[in-house]
């Protein structure tokens, strides 16, 4: 019986798992909460909806980052952050360019 115990304990120690299932949670109801404000308020288009989501993902990535960042989800997280600064980087280039070509 201890056996058992000591697997179900060494389970549940593990905290990231449901850290990485709450940051996607959080991060998938604020994109479709978005949606819909930005529906609301009439203003949605693409590029306003990727600089919130990815606004949001920051933010979410800040409040839910593992106490060891060493873990391998967490490393994923920083790249999707990475990856959508560089798409943040492109929508103001193309933004600054039809601002400057007046």
């Amino acid at each position: 019986m201890s056996t058992l115990k000591a697997r179900s304990d060494e389970r549940y120690a593990d905290t990231s798992l449901p850290r990485i299932r709450i940051l996607v949670a959080v991060q998938a109801v604020w994109m479709v909460l978005l949606v819909g404000l930005l529906e609301w308020f009439g203003s949605f288009s693409f590029e306003s909806f990727y600089v919130f989501s990815y606004v949001g993902l920051a933010v979410n990535a800040q409040l839910f980052a593992p106490v060891e960042p060493a873990a391998r989800w967490w490393r994923t997280v920083k790249w999707f952050v990475r990856l959508g600064f560089l798409g943040l980087c492109y929508f103001v280039a193309v933004r600054v360019t039809d601002v400057t070509q007046v």
